[in-house]
Parts: structure tokens; C-alpha cells; sequence
């Protein structure tokens, strides 16, 4: 039961060591203090069994150091794993930082993806220390020899993914995702920007390399070209009122020269009329001067 309590103690140590550790990194060496201080404890527990040989408990000593072997590897075994998975983690998180982020949000979107290093490792603590808890509570049945072996054969499970959580507005993992979505909405929007401003280079003769006078001859090719589509507007519509003007007059003339026709028509048909009518008289009149010099010229014959 002493030997337990040196347990529980040592348990003690070990959590308010790893919750007062703000460095990832020294996970490990708490790993460590706690094996030194479980050989100590398992050391003096080992004298006080061999200064109680003549009690009623006896121990086998060969298994005990086999099993404290076992116990050691497997808490050295943990604490790598640990550190490998912290160092993934942090690998993942810094990876994270570098990618670009979505367009500007409310709130932080991909809830289920977006979750801080510190939480996971938080949660991975979390579960060490629930492994050596267990352990401790199966310990506390047994005698003082076996402790340690109970510990070091608690089946420790994968430790499953950390869960997502959505992220509370305020927090500094919060203003760090809109930070960094502000971020790729401003490298979009000067994207765009130079886009359109190099996509009007190539419209302008003659275009710099540089923005700002790119953007000036811009101004000053579009003021011209302004001024030349109102031009070119005024001098249509100057033409288009001088052929209106001219459609008129030779609607005018058109109709004067119609009028003119029908009124030339008009004594055309009066002359010819008129002709007709002289040449019947002219030959009324050529019969009668016919018929005159016939009688004339028989009046003659007569006469002689």
C-alpha cells in the first residue's frame, strides 16, 4: 500500500507536470523524470521487499526485473510516439499556415479541419496521462511488486483523431483564420488588379512597364479616343443634315421638273391637236383651189 501511494504520488507529479508544460518539446523529458522517479520508487520498493523476505510475500525477482525492463521500453516507446505525433502535428500546422485560404468568411470555415496544434497536443496529454491513470486504479488491487507490470500491460489503444470543434469567435485561433482569409481575399483582389492592368498594357500603343503610367496613358488614350468618337459624331451628324438638305432639293427640283413635264405634255397634245387641225383645213383648202383651177381652166377652153 505505501509502495501505491508512491505510485499515486508519482502520478501526481507527472500531471502537474504536463500541464504546466507550454512547450510540446519537454513532453519527452517529463516522460523521462516520471521513469526515474518510478525506478527510484520501484528500487526502494525492491529493498523493502528484500527486508520483509521473512514476511509472508515473496517475489520473484528475476520476473520483477524482466517486467521493470518491459515497463521502461514501453514508457520510452510512448514518449517517441508522442514526439513523433507532435512533430507531425506541427509539421500539418505549418503547412496549414502556408496554404491559402478561401474567400473572406464570418466565421472560420472547415470546422471539421481547422484545429490548433496546442488542442491536439493538449488532447494527446490527455490521454497519456488517462492510460497511466488506469493504470494506477488496476494497480491499487494488486501488491506493491506488481504495480509497475500492471501498468506496463494496460493496453493502450490508438489515439483517435482529436475532435473538431467549431472555433469561438474571439479566440486568437479565431482572428488568425481571419487574418489569413483576409490575407488571400487582398492577394486575389491585387491579383485581379494586375491582371486588368496588364491586359490593358497590351490595348495601349507604345505601354510602359509600369503601373502607374500604364494606367496614365490608359487615361490619356481613352480621353482621346473620347474625343475622337465625338468628332467623328459631330461630323456625322453634319453630314447627315446636309444630305437631309439635299434629299429635299432634289425632292424639289424632282417635282418642279414633274410639273414642268406634264405642263410640256399638256402642249404637246394642244400643237399636235392644233397641227391636225391645219393640215384638215390645208387639205380642205388645197381641194378647193383644185377645184377652182379646174373650172378656171375649162372657163378658158370655153372662152376660145
Amino acid at each position: 500500500m505505501e509502495s501505491n501511494q508512491e505510485v499515486q504520488d508519482v502520478i501526481k507529479n507527472l500531471t502537474n507536470s504536463i500541464s504546466a508544460a507550454s512547450d510540446p518539446l519537454t513532453f519527452q523529458a517529463v516522460i523521462e523524470q516520471h521513469t526515474r522517479t518510478t525506478v527510484e520508487s520501484e528500487t526502494s520498493t525492491e529493498a523493502r521487499t528484500s527486508e520483509a523476505a521473512t514476511g509472508p510475500i515473496s517475489v520473484d525477482t528475476t520476473h520483477f526485473d524482466e517486467q521493470q525492463q518491459r515497463d521502461h521500453e514501453e514508457l520510452r516507446r510512448l514518449a517517441e510516439q508522442h514526439q513523433q505525433e507532435i512533430e507531425q502535428q506541427q509539421g500539418s500546422h505549418e503547412q496549414q499556415k502556408q496554404e491559402p485560404q478561401e474567400t473572406e468568411l464570418v466565421e472560420p470555415v472547415q470546422e471539421h479541419t481547422s484545429i490548433s496544434a496546442t488542442d491536439n497536443q493538449d488532447a494527446d496529454h490527455q490521454q497519456v496521462l488517462q492510460h497511466i491513470a488506469n493504470a494506477t486504479a488496476a494497480a491499487g488491487a494488486t501488491e506493491a511488486a506488481d504495480a509497475v507490470s500492471t501498468l506496463a500491460t494496460v493496453p493502450i489503444a490508438e489515439s483517435p483523431p482529436a475532435s473538431t470543434a467549431k472555433l469561438v469567435p474571439g479566440s486568437d485561433e479565431w482572428h488568425r483564420v481571419r487574418r489569413d482569409n483576409h490575407k488571400e481575399v487582398e492577394r486575389r483582389r491585387r491579383e485581379t488588379i494586375n491582371a486588368g492592368i496588364n491586359d490593358l498594357a497590351k490595348l495601349i500603343p507604345n505601354s510602359e512597364k509600369n503601373k502607374g503610367s500604364i494606367l496614365k496613358q490608359a487615361v490619356r488614350y481613352i480621353t482621346s479616343i473620347q474625343a475622337d468618337i465625338e468628332r467623328l459624331t459631330n461630323e456625322a451628324n453634319h453630314m447627315e443634315a446636309a444630305n437631309a438638305a439635299t434629299r429635299e432639293l432634289e425632292k424639289a427640283l424632282l417635282d418642279k421638273a414633274l410639273v414642268e413635264k406634264s405642263v410640256a405634255e399638256g402642249s404637246c397634245i394642244t400643237l399636235l391637236a392644233q397641227h391636225e387641225q391645219l393640215k384638215r383645213e390645208y387639205e380642205d383648202l388645197k381641194k378647193k383651189m383644185d377645184q377652182l383651177s379646174d373650172e378656171h381652166v375649162s372657163k378658158k377652153q370655153r372662152t376660145e
